[in-house]
């Protein structure tokens, strides 16, 4: 017999997001480290054991905030292109929106400079990743089944090639890049060498 999991308290909804935005704004201004779960449920006004009831600890907490800044980008335009585009269009496309995603969301840049700084990893179990990079890897795997890009390669691999370009533009501010011209240019160089690159 299936199990019928009882739908989510919208009060329990509430208190989730009212977690969230309080680390949300402690994480971006403070770090992973300086933020403990108490300072964290002060500023939600909660008791810091419904934090842990949410989201099981801090680590857990870290990976909401990011997964609700995605999520909150996603509503205004999705960051993963069709991947009934052709490869090489949809390896651009999918550079510039990640480049336009993390200049826009200066909170995720913060927590990846956070991170970062404080040698904390990202989720390496490939079973818990997020729904995010989950997506990547989906359409990566897309292209290699249709042949454009070499089973030799993982598509955890290609995948963290294309984010170290994205951030190397968005994140790392290249001086090489001095305009909108050049970026232009250096992502549709980029992108050429890496579709051919990938094929070998």
């Amino acid at each position: 017999m299936t199990t019928t999991r009882p739908k989510p308290h919208p009060r329990a909804d509430a208190t989730r997001e009212r977690i969230v935005r309080a680390a949300r704004k402690l994480f971006v201004k403070e770090g992973f480290s300086k933020i403990s779960v108490e300072k964290i449920a002060k500023r939600a006004k909660i008791n810091h054991s419904l934090i842990y009831h949410h989201f099981g600890g801090k680590d857990a907490l870290w990976d909401a905030v990011k997964a609700n800044i995605v999520a909150e980008a996603e509503r205004k335009q999705a960051l993963i292109p069709s991947t009934e585009l052709p490869w090489p269009t949809f390896l651009r496309e999918l550079m510039q929106r990640s480049i336009d995603f993390y200049r826009d969301n200066p909170d995720i840049v913060a927590l990846i400079n956070f991170q970062r700084m404080a040698g904390k990893a990202a989720n390496q179990d490939i079973e818990n990743i997020s729904q995010s990079a989950q997506s990547w890897l989906v359409a990566i795997e897309h292209y290699q089944q249709q042949g454009d890009i070499s089973s030799k390669y993982t598509s955890a691999e290609v995948s963290c090639f294309i984010f170290s370009l994205a951030c190397a533009i968005a994140i790392d501010h290249q001086p090489v890049i001095p305009s909108t011209a050049t970026q232009d240019d250096f992502i549709a160089h980029s992108c050429d060498i890496l579709a051919k690159g990938l094929m070998r």
